[in-house]
């Protein structure tokens, strides 16, 4: 079998396009464009990344009265909770936060590792052993049935 030659090359046309078709699928780009750029530019609420110092009691209560409101209010924003963590398993930055008596996952990054150790007595994240009481820092992604969605928490500043 001998290598193809470049006339024995043929190329075909995937999607035979005429130029009322183009113009019809450009239209179609065009109005699609600006729902894409608005769905990735950040809303003017993310932009506000103030922290707001809040009670976890107070939030859930927000939601329950009128989840669209609190929504707007909460959604996407970071909220500082005081309160305790108790990692998962041992070393882990998997916690589980309590406060005012209410349980809450709160996940920190590996950047937060020293500052969540300094929290606890010995400095060791152990399983299931409390830190002292400290302010938590988390962004707030939505509220899921009776309880808030953090993500990307952190030791608030005192």
């Amino acid at each position: 079998m001998s290598a193809p030659t470049l006339s024995s090359i043929t190329t075909h046309r995937f999607f035979p396009l005429s130029r009322a078709d183009m113009s019809r699928l450009l239209r179609y780009a065009a109005a699609v464009v600006p729902i894409f750029a608005a769905l990735a530019a950040p809303s003017a609420q993310a932009a506000d990344d103030a922290p707001i110092q809040v009670s976890y009691a107070q939030v859930l209560t927000e939601y329950t009265k009128d989840a669209a409101a609190a929504g707007k209010k909460y959604d996407g924003r970071r909220l500082v909770f005081t309160g305790e963590v108790y990692p998962l398993s041992n070393n882990s930055l998997n916690t589980l936060a309590v406060t005012e008596g209410l349980k809450v996952g709160a996940s920190f990054q590996e950047d937060q590792r020293a500052a969540l150790q300094s929290a606890f007595p010995d400095g060791k994240l152990a399983a299931h052993k409390p830190s002292k009481t400290i302010a938590i820092d988390c962004r707030n992604r939505q509220c899921v049935g009776l309880t808030l969605a953090l993500a990307d928490c952190r030791v608030a500043q005192p």
